[in-house]
């Protein structure tokens, strides 16, 4: 019989999946802003989503990521090959922990191009972030309007290839697991009571005025890529979510709580 996840594993699963579906949201959001001419913020968006590709193949890896921008695109790419926070963690160990998920040199070599061009895109990111000269003639003008078309169009076919690759690590990465059978009962929503895996995350896109066609391509690469792979489930007792509640999990708590704390700051109210 599967033993079921310690209190770490079951927030990790956690941790993995919102990370996920932070890489879908982003990239779903680029999606839609392109289609209502926000160049800049579609840009933006995919960005984002490809950033989150990186931090998910390290915390899957090792269990860590870096904290900034840069020392994420130079560990990905092997500029630098360790960054300083818990983990200590080198390239070496991110590939070592991923050798089963497929050829040690392919998967080098795909780390390696997204640290470049996450590299690359961030200084295209800043632009159109930053610059005013830039923002405000990004529509109707006879350079750029051409120029933030094919910046997109590049940009998104990347995040749309290394979305499908973190879509095939997250499989890999479950069936190598002692208790995937738990992982997959969570993803999969077995107890058909718990709303905040794939089918929360849909309704949340929906939620956002997400174009409906998108939102259907969304669905199907989920399907295709994830849940028809995902073979095995077991029905969770409520005790499996006690680790990952707002009041149990430091992590989340601390998060939650510095979101709020800011907040309270801008309106003026009291600090909790």
């Amino acid at each position: 019989m599967t033993l079921p996840p310690t209190d770490e594993e079951t927030q990790e699963i956690y941790k993995i999946y919102c990370q996920l579906a932070t890489i879908i949201h982003d990239y779903a959001v680029g999606q839609q802003l392109y289609k209502k001419n926000c160049y800049s913020w579609a840009i933006t968006a995919n960005y984002y989503s490809l950033m989150h590709c990186g931090r998910f193949i390290c915390l899957i890896g090792i269990k860590d990521c870096p904290k900034y921008h840069s020392d994420l695109h130079n560990f990905l790419s092997g500029k630098e090959n360790k960054f300083e926070r818990k983990s200590g963690k080198s390239v070496d160990d991110l590939l070592r922990n991923l050798q089963h998920i497929g050829d040690y040199t392919k998967l080098y070599n795909k780390i390696k191009i997204l640290g470049l061009k996450l590299e690359k895109i961030k200084k295209i990111r800043e632009n159109n972030s930053y610059d005013f000269f830039i923002i405000s003639h990004q529509i109707n003008h006879s350079i750029l309007e051409t120029e933030f078309p094919k910046a997109y169009a590049e940009i998104k076919k990347l995040n749309y290839e290394y979305l499908n690759f973190v879509f095939e690590l997250f499989v890999s990465y479950i069936n190598s697991l002692d208790y995937k059978d738990y992982f997959i009962g969570f993803l999969k929503d077995t107890n058909n009571k718990y709303t905040w895996a794939f089918i929360d995350l849909i309704k949340n896109l929906s939620i956002q005025n997400i174009e409906p066609q998108l939102i259907e391509e969304i669905k199907i690469l989920i399907d295709e890529k994830l849940i028809r792979k995902l073979v095995g489930g077991i029905s969770l007792d409520d005790s499996f979510f006690n680790p990952i509640t707002y009041g149990f999990y430091p992590e989340k708590y601390d998060k939650m709580k510095e979101f709020i704390n800011n907040i309270n700051d801008l309106t003026g109210s009291r600090v909790v």
